[in-house]
């Protein structure tokens, strides 16, 4: 039986470890094990001690010893599966946790960790069983509900995970879970819900950074941009070496028209945090809004390389079978299979491949699946979701799948995966669609795009990690939106006053394209300027947008400034407009095809790289190349005289679907024939270069 000192020694550690001091608690236990050395109580509190210092391969000596002693502790087998766990030996903790479920088979939290140490591991049903387990034996275990949650919202089951969360409340009104619950329902596009909880935990919570960082995202989405600026930079001020609050400070910067602002933002979250992947490709992204030089873009992207992916391991040797004419495995990766730009032009192409040669596997990273979602998953022969996976976890999942071909949709954009990219699953990696310059990322193999877009010049390939491959109809093939309304009549007949018009991201309305589109309005001066963006749904916004126009001599008067609208409602706004403006350096993609399919003629200036070449790209595939300025005399020009003939636009009004439909642009079986013979030809390179049988 242990003495008095030894207990009274334990007592005492134990109220230094509750108070946070370490160096006492150890002492303390140490003396105790030097008293009473085959007794496990004092091991198994220092492992505690070492596990709360983060000191995890200590705490697992300290708590094997104690493991040692006592091998029919069931507690001391949790505790030392749980560092195990800490430490990402997944299979030791396991074995610890099973072994403290034999001892004590109604120990729910130790069913709980088994569960989590599952979870860690990819299995999200062996986890599950054990949660169901650990509600089994203890049904008010909040902690259980909250893991529960978790796994299902990275597996994007957001209304269960919904579930867990307000269940874990009922049991335990604690502010982590009212987090992991705004969260979840921000998740599932419940903004307003979302900010009510955050504001609720910011309230009792005013100088915790991450609360307000969180607050500030979910004013993003109900349209209240400025107020959460003002939440990120609270955050910053209360946390100066947190990069996150820098990060979403950028986007919303992004959001209001101030991508140079932006920057800044995305350069000092990348000051605090070097290997901050998310940062930089915002920066990048950001970087093709207003600057019209390849060589600055391309020197950022390789920088991307040089810090984001240096130290990214490779996947194990290909498999797959150089054969060049076998029937190929095709994977397609984005986080953007759902209602967003890239699924009009994504769909076509999906619909019309030929299954006969090619298997098609979908990785979606997609947190929020919608109505969309499902339209592209039934397009995909195979539909793997890999949003919460990590990148080692998805990379695995993808070579284990034999995929050929892996094609990368996102480049720099929001909820891209190129850090699996990086690790290299397949072993050939292509990028297209979803962004407008070279990745940098020196595992992608090729970039789709076509010869108007990225014009045939060795000193335009010279600024690009990958090689390009240029599609002779062009790199992009439209599917309209099925509630689209009927082409309005022109809305200037008759009329001197003419509408000028653009719906694209602020991000991309510069301060130069606010100088340009104030000297066209004052050429034209009957002439009214519409803006539709996201964050014009925010009064502030639309406040320092006129701001903007003023300084050059337009008043608020001639502005029509809109904010997100229904889809149909939407597109039947394009009847208010005589003439849509596209931006510069960085153009319409959706916005330039929506204003077309609408019987609005589009304006654009072509510019020195792929994101201001895009518009050229586009009408050149509708048969109106003479809409795309050289320069920025003949952009204003070019307005000017669409704003004097009535008459010709009033014939593209009419004419401009049709012309469509008949074009390339919407044309998904030229795509799909173009697109397949590129996949075919760079298997072949491939087979050759393995020795296989390379073909001709």
């Amino acid at each position: 039986m242990a003495s008095r000192e030894y207990f009274d020694l334990l007592q005492h550690a134990g109220n230094c470890l509750a108070s946070g001091q370490f160096a006492q608690a150890q002492s303390a236990c140490e003396q105790a094990a030097r008293l009473e050395p085959d007794n496990a109580d004092a091991h198994a509190l220092m492992g505690l001690i070492a596990a709360q210092q983060g000191n995890r391969e200590r705490a697992v000596f300290h708590l094997q010893s104690a493991a040692d002693r006592a091998p029919r502790a069931p507690g001391v087998q949790n505790n030392l599966g749980v560092a195990y766990r800490d430490c990402g030996r997944f299979d030791e903790a396991i074995a610890c946790f099973r072994r403290a479920i034999e001892l004590q088979p109604d120990y729910a939290v130790a069913h709980l960790n088994l569960g989590e140490a599952h979870r860690a591991q990819g299995d999200a049903k062996a986890a599950i069983a054990c949660y169901r387990q650990a509600l089994a034996m203890d049904p008010r275990l909040a902690a259980v509900h909250v893991a529960w949650g978790i796994l299902l919202r990275a597996r994007g089951e957001l209304p269960d995970a919904v579930k867990h969360f307000r269940q874990a409340l009922e049991f335990q009104d604690d502010h982590g879970i009212r987090m992991q619950l705004a969260d979840a329902l921000d998740a599932l596009g419940r903004h307003q819900q979302a900010v009510d909880l955050y504001r609720d935990v910011a309230a009792r919570l005013p100088r915790d950074a991450g609360v307000l960082n969180n607050l500030g995202l979910a004013l993003v989405r109900i349209g209240s941009v400025n107020e959460a600026i003002d939440c990120y930079r609270r955050a910053i001020t209360l946390d100066l070496a947190n990069p996150i609050p820098h990060n979403s400070l950028g986007n919303a910067l992004t959001q209001i028209g101030q991508p140079a602002a932006a920057m800044n933002a995305f350069r000092r979250a990348l000051e605090l945090k070097p290997d901050y992947a998310k940062a930089h490709s915002n920066l990048l992204l950001n970087m093709n809004y207003i600057e019209d030089q390849q060589e600055n873009i391309y020197a950022e992207s390789l920088r991307f390389d040089d810090q984001q992916v240096r130290d990214v391991g490779a996947c194990a040797a290909f498999t797959n079978v150089p054969d060049a004419d076998r029937k190929l495995r095709i994977g397609y990766v984005s986080g953007d299979f759902r209602r967003h730009s890239v699924a009009y032009f994504l769909m076509p192409l999906l619909q019309a491949h030929d299954r006969d040669r090619f298997e098609i596997f979908g990785y979606s990273n997609t947190s929020a699946p919608d109505a969309v979602t499902a339209q592209i998953r039934s397009c995909m022969n195979h539909w793997v979701v890999i949003h919460g996976l990590s990148d080692e976890a998805a990379a695995e999942q993808i070579a284990q799948d034999g995929i050929d071909i892996l094609v990368d949709l996102s480049g720099h954009t929001g909820g891209n995966r190129l850090m699996v990219f990086a690790r290299k699953p397949a072993p050939i990696q292509v990028n297209w669609l979803g962004y407008p310059n070279t990745t940098g990322v020196r595992a992608i193999d090729y970039r789709i795009t076509d010869a108007v877009a990225d014009p045939v010049d060795p000193q335009v390939d010279r600024r690009h990690t990958e090689r390009l491959i240029r599609l002779p109809g062009g790199f992009l093939c439209y599917r309209s939106d099925p509630v689209s309304p009927p082409v309005a009549a022109v809305p200037s007949a008759g009329q001197r006053q003419v509408t000028f018009g653009s719906f694209n991201a602020l991000g991309k309305v510069t301060d130069e394209v606010v100088g340009v589109w104030s000297a066209l309005l004052n050429a034209v001066p009957d002439a009214r300027l519409c803006l539709k963006a996201g964050a014009l749904g925010d009064e502030q916004a639309r406040r320092s947008v006129a701001e903007r126009f003023a300084v050059h001599g337009i008043g608020s008067e001639r502005l029509d400034l809109l904010g997100l609208l229904p889809k149909a409602e939407h597109l039947g706004t394009y009847g208010r407009i005589d003439i849509a403006l596209d931006t510069f350096p960085y153009n319409g993609t959706t916005t330039t095809c929506e204003a077309l399919w609408m019987g609005v003629p589009v304006v654009s200036l072509s510019g020195h790289h792929h994101a201001g070449r895009v518009g050229a790209s586009i009408l050149r595939q509708v048969g109106l190349a003479d809409l795309v300025a050289q320069d920025l005399p003949g952009y204003l020009a070019l307005a000017e005289s669409l704003a004097a003939d009535e008459r010709y636009r009033a014939g593209l009004r009419q004419s401009l679907r049709g012309r469509m439909q008949e074009s390339t642009l919407m044309n998904p079986s030229r795509l799909a024939r173009e697109m397949e013979s590129a996949y075919r030809g760079i298997w072949k390179t491939w087979c050759r270069e393995q020795g296989g049988a390379g073909g001709p």
